[in-house]
């Protein structure tokens, strides 16, 4: 069973690819997955992150960056202020958060071990949205989950 993105529009009119959005009534979770093993190493304010494997270093994209232009256009685009989202990066079970740090409210880095426990801790939280706000976000993101396999294919 696979997960179903969500395509949205950015600032010059392209489609952006977003892995999962989550909405309830604790806010707007806007999850980007990363499917990476080893060791990494990253925090909030760098360019590249670092994933060591096998004693070789591989780089990538910070994505705590990657998901702040995710929700910054779906603010442009949903019209809902910035402290509804929730920023969250989460990686796959083969990956070792050796030294990942945050420093901004609303942004979190999680392993998937740790994933069912920071859902736990996410249900303390004040509700901030209601159910009619949450169905007129969800009736807005729909027609971006059902783009065609060729459109799709491009990302």
């Amino acid at each position: 069973m696979g997960s179903i993105n969500c395509y949205i529009p950015n600032r010059s009119g392209d489609k952006i690819e977003i892995d999962m959005i989550m909405l309830c009534q604790k806010g707007i979770y806007v999850i980007e997955n990363k499917n990476y093993s080893g060791w990494i190493f990253g925090d909030e304010k760098s360019k590249n992150w670092c994933e060591i494997l096998k004693g070789k270093k591989y780089f990538f994209y910070n994505p705590i960056k990657q998901n702040k232009s995710h929700i910054k256009n779906l603010e442009k685009q949903l019209q809902v202020g910035d402290d509804k989202y929730v920023s969250l990066i989460t990686f796959n079970a083969n990956a070792n958060l050796k030294k990942v740090s945050t420093e901004s409210s609303g942004i979190y880095v999680v392993g998937y071990k740790q994933l069912k426990k920071f859902m736990k801790k996410q249900t303390d939280k004040p509700d901030i949205l209601i159910d009619e706000e949450i169905e007129n976000i969800y009736q807005q993101l729909l027609p971006g989950t059902k783009l065609s396999l060729q459109i799709k294919s491009q990302y």
